[in-house]
């Protein structure tokens, strides 16, 4: 996503609207590069974001949209394009949780200019860490191999950066691991779809649970199993429903992804500490102690670190 901003060349000060209920990593990238996250809601049976909601939060420093497809089910591409074609901004896909789904027939990354996907450890296919940005146009192409390699312009030979890039490089190792992976990952992705299909039609009428709808012509690709619970009918709470399933041998989480809050009211935000300072290093109520610090201090025996 760092890359996927980056390649984009917005402004500093600029403002990309996101959705308040997705992961940090959709965000880091925003922030990194000087740019303000603008939260839109999301649809409350889809979790992906409204684009109402984006209109709304349309204004004169909206410089572009980031679309999630949350747990694998596509967003609203169209209600989105048709915003940020209006806005005349970019919008940007976010594609991590989304291998092999499909809206209404097309593969998902392939609708905007720039998508950026995942390849950590628990997603449909990996090689360990890091992901992948895709784009149909050479000149993104061309600023993202930029961006992900400290701004030297290995095409021309040229070690002369004039902008500040970082080094994503991906290892020889993960690269091999991740083309293999490519092979497998529609299947996996099927695979995944009918069993989230099939548990669809299991749960369908049952009270007080409510699964994500799939529109017509789209495939969920079922990252994560997603559903809405009505407490109220149910009598318990999101963590008793929780730990009733994991009794019955299910393996779950209430508030996977956000822990229980949207993202804007991560301290982060809230207490606009981006960046660590002294003050909030020291302060446990503020930030939690990293464990490095912990660790015993040890003798120097030579070499690099």
């Amino acid at each position: 996503m760092h890359i996927a901003a980056g390649a984009l060349a917005l402004p500093a000060g600029a403002e990309v609207i996101v959705p308040a209920i997705t992961d940090m990593g959709s965000l880091t990238g925003v922030l990194y590069q000087g740019l303000v996250p603008v939260f839109a809601d999301v649809e409350p049976d889809t979790l992906n974001i409204d684009p109402a909601s984006v209109r709304r939060r349309l204004g004169p420093k909206t410089a572009a949209i980031l679309a999630v497809h949350h747990a694998g089910l596509a967003a609203d591409l169209e209600g989105l394009l048709t915003v940020a074609h209006d806005a005349g901004v970019p919008l940007i896909e976010d594609c991590a949780q989304a291998w092999g789904c499909e809206y209404r027939g097309r593969a998902v990354g392939t609708f905007t200019d720039i998508a950026a996907f995942s390849l950590n450890h628990f997603k449909h296919i990996e090689c360990g860490s890091g992901g992948m940005v895709m784009t149909d146009d050479d000149r993104l192409r061309y600023r993202a191999s930029l961006f992900l390699d400290k701004c030297y312009q290995r095409e021309e030979g040229v070690r002369n950066p004039f902008f500040l890039a970082p080094n994503y490089q991906m290892t020889e190792l993960q690269g091999a691991v991740a083309l293999a992976q490519f092979e497998k990952a529609d299947a996996i992705a099927v695979r995944r779809s009918a069993l989230g299909t099939r548990l669809d039609a299991i749960l369908a009428g049952c009270p007080g649970v409510f699964t994500q709808p799939v529109p017509a012509g789209s495939r969920h690709s079922h990252f994560l199993y997603l559903f809405r619970l009505d407490l109220d009918r149910l009598g318990c709470t999101a963590d008793d429903f929780s730990r009733a399933l994991a009794a019955e041998g299910v393996p779950n989480a209430a508030h996977l992804i956000t822990g229980g809050r949207p993202v804007y009211l991560y301290d982060i935000f809230v207490k606009r500490t981006a960046f660590p300072a002294p003050s909030i290093l020291s302060s446990p109520a503020a930030y939690t102690a990293p464990v490095i610090a912990r660790w015993p201090r040890r003798r120097s025996t030579g070499g690099s670190r």
